[in-house]
């Protein structure tokens, strides 16, 4: 991976991508470095996996109250493995029997008090998919739903 700044073979400087893109970028989203790929390579098709992550501080913006990070874990354990996940996307997409491995991992941030990331990964997601998934554990966690919804939405 290239932070930027790097020689390259015929000595010239190599652009700073990272620092390029950043100064144009809403502050919430940052490049950090890039790895050069073949001229056929796809960020669609050619992928072996994705991973997202959300940070999110565990407390309801409206009433003040805490995310129940177990039900939360919970709710999450059921979207481990191999699934159909054509509930957790968006409507026009839902003719798309998608299976998908997925893994989670919840952590807490070292670096901010009370703060935490959602990561999820697997080999290909249908539009917006994340977000839903995302979306259903945060109503897990407000106490809207119970972490069995989950396991609901999975039964095709």
């Amino acid at each position: 991976m290239h932070p930027g700044n790097s020689i390259i073979e015929d000595g010239k400087k190599e652009l700073n991508y990272c620092e390029m893109l950043n100064r144009v970028l809403p502050d919430d989203i940052r490049p950090l470095a890039w790895v050069p790929v073949s001229l056929d390579f796809s960020a669609r098709f050619s992928a072996a996996s994705r991973t997202y992550r959300y940070f999110f501080i565990p407390t309801q913006a409206k009433t003040g109250q805490a995310f129940n990070i177990q039900s939360m874990r919970d709710a999450s354990q059921f979207l481990i493995g191999e699934h159909d996940f054509r509930h957790f996307c968006i409507e026009h997409l839902k003719k798309f029997t998608r299976i998908v491995y997925i893994l989670l991992r919840f952590k807490r941030l070292t670096i901010l008090p009370n703060a935490w990331f959602l990561q999820i990964r697997g080999q290909a997601f249908l539009w917006q998919m994340v977000r839903c998934i995302v979306a259903i554990l945060f109503a897990v966690a407000q106490r809207h739903e119970q972490p069995s919804v989950i396991d609901s939405m999975l039964d095709i």
